[in-house]
């Protein structure tokens, strides 16, 4: 018993340490970033837009291989007792035609069995593009899919840029604060001083500690504002708004671009992967459209079918394919002459 109370305590002390260890570790601008991506929700959401996107061509490809079906059939064929009126012949004119007399025939209950079996194969040859533009229209999709991914994540990591940077200007002005805070303090116990001696007034005494009070609350402000910065962070990092972090001073090295305002438009608007999503779902829009339209247009196809049936078993299920068969071969022309719309 106090062997395992030592080793819940030894855990429980590594514990502790580790968590301080955590959150006592400075987080860089690169650090935020890489955890922003991996926890971004809308993120993971844009790439498995992607992996659908990608399934959505194959499944869309698969309408140009054949379509092969099989069928196992079996049943009973069951008629009861019956009594039908039939006509007999009862003998010949003088014409030689027959003639023919009403009777109640009795049969009496019959049934059979019934087996089959059999193997079809469609081909879809041509229906004047629904299906080239189907396959186009995902592949533009995909495209789209693509380019929102990367905008996603252009936008994840500038918004943790945004985020970080705001982080450090609070905690600069925080130092900034706490100096005004200490000069204050300081022209304060100078004011002090000079009243003790009788070279500054009680009102410039009161002025002094106003003057104080006013910066000890902009300094309260700021701390409260560098809560609010770190709880941004953590949101665009998509981690606990409430954990403690903190940041260190990383600051790239500026970049001053050599072009002018209407290239780095140019530049925007080649590169913007925004405007590229835009452009695809355009394209799939315009896809979807023509195959949509060839919904009217004849669809040509083309079908084998090889089928068995009888009412012995072994018949149907045997080696001999030659016997007890069926089959068929032949193309055919589909057109929509009416739907309802």
């Amino acid at each position: 018993m106090q062997k395992n109370l030592i080793v819940l305590s030894l855990l429980l002390i590594l514990s502790a340490s580790l968590i301080f260890a955590q959150e006592g570790e400075k987080l860089s601008l690169e650090k935020c970033i890489k955890i922003a991506l991996s926890n971004n929700y809308e993120l993971r959401v844009a790439q498995m837009s992607v992996n659908l996107a990608e399934q959505d061509i194959t499944s869309t490809r698969a309408a140009w291989l054949p379509n092969m079906n099989s069928s196992f059939n079996f049943g009973k064929y069951v008629q009861g007792r019956r009594t039908v009126k039939e006509d007999y012949p009862v003998g010949v004119d003088a014409n030689g035609n027959y003639l023919l007399e009403e009777r109640n025939v009795k049969i009496s209950q019959t049934d059979r069995n019934s087996y089959s079996a059999s193997v079809s194969v469609d081909q879809h040859i041509y229906d004047f593009g629904r299906t080239t533009s189907l396959i186009r229209q995902a592949k533009a999709w995909k495209q789209y899919q693509e380019h929102n991914l990367f905008n996603t994540r252009n936008l994840v990591i500038a918004n943790v840029h945004d985020k970080y940077f705001q982080l450090l200007k609070a905690n600069k002005l925080e130092e900034v604060y706490a100096e005004a805070v200490r000069h204050a303090e300081e022209n304060l116990e100078y004011n002090q001083t000079m009243l003790d001696v009788g070279l500054k007034s009680l009102a410039e005494i009161y002025q002094a500690k106003v003057n104080l009070g006013n910066r000890k609350t902009a300094l309260i402000n700021q701390v409260n504002t560098i809560e609010l910065a770190k709880a941004a962070l953590n949101n665009a990092m998509g981690i606990n708004s409430t954990d403690v972090i903190e940041v260190e001073e990383d600051l790239p090295q500026p970049i001053f671009p050599t072009y002018n305002f209407q290239e780095a438009i140019e530049i925007a608007l080649e590169k913007n992967d925004r405007l590229k999503a835009i452009d695809n779902e355009v394209k799939a829009t315009e896809y979807a459209i023509r195959a949509s339209k060839a919904r009217y247009a004849p669809s040509i196809g083309a079908r084998v079918a090889y089928d068995r049936n009888n009412d012995e078993l072994g018949r149907v299920y045997s080696s001999s394919l030659d016997e007890d068969y069926t089959a068929t071969i032949g193309a055919g022309i589909s057109l929509n002459l009416f739907n309802g719309l």
